[in-house]
């Protein structure tokens, strides 16, 4: 979608746009998943075209997964609120995040995700999961990864998971 000189309103990718590509990214992770089993059925296990099949279909999956994440940060659900803790996490390992070159990445062996921009260093946008609770009785809405990261950072922390339609902030 482009953009009409004097029109603002319009954005220049629209959240349907991506969305539709997070589906087609998923069915070609489909076909390659099928090939490589049509490929093992017929060849060895071990085969430099299998491996490559499997790297294949996890970059397709990724490639969804981040496509569909876009369309959600284009278009937040009516009523849902983010995170807004001031620096990014990993939204599954919290405070493992690692980069350079203006790219991040999760340091936790398996994840797998990464940005190509400093996530660690902005704001979260990432939706309110939880209510963080300290010793003390101060409460903090977060999301799912600054929750990991303040039970690791914080003894005594409690959580309590907020419906995905409720406004909470931060609060003593």
């Amino acid at each position: 979608m482009t953009r009409d000189a004097g029109d603002d309103e319009t954005p220049v990718v629209a959240a349907t746009e991506l969305e539709e590509l997070a589906e087609q990214a998923s069915n070609l992770a489909q076909a390659i998943d099928e090939a490589s089993a049509r490929l093992r059925a017929h060849a060895d296990d071990s085969s430099k075209a299998g491996w490559r099949l499997d790297e294949a279909v996890g970059a397709a999956r990724g490639a969804a997964r981040e496509l569909a994440a876009a369309a959600g940060d284009l278009s937040p659900e009516p009523g849902s609120s983010n995170c807004g803790i001031t620096w990014g996490v990993c939204p599954d390992h919290g405070k493992t995040l690692t980069g350079t070159a203006g790219r991040s990445w999760c340091r936790r062996p398996g994840c797998g995700r990464s940005w190509h921009y400093d996530r660690a260093s902005l704001p979260c946008t990432e939706p309110i999961a939880f209510e963080v609770r300290t010793p003390r009785g101060d409460s903090t809405a977060m999301c799912r990864g600054h929750a990991v990261a303040a039970l690791e950072l914080q003894a005594g922390i409690t959580l309590d998971p907020v419906p995905p339609d409720v406004d909470a902030g931060p609060r003593s």
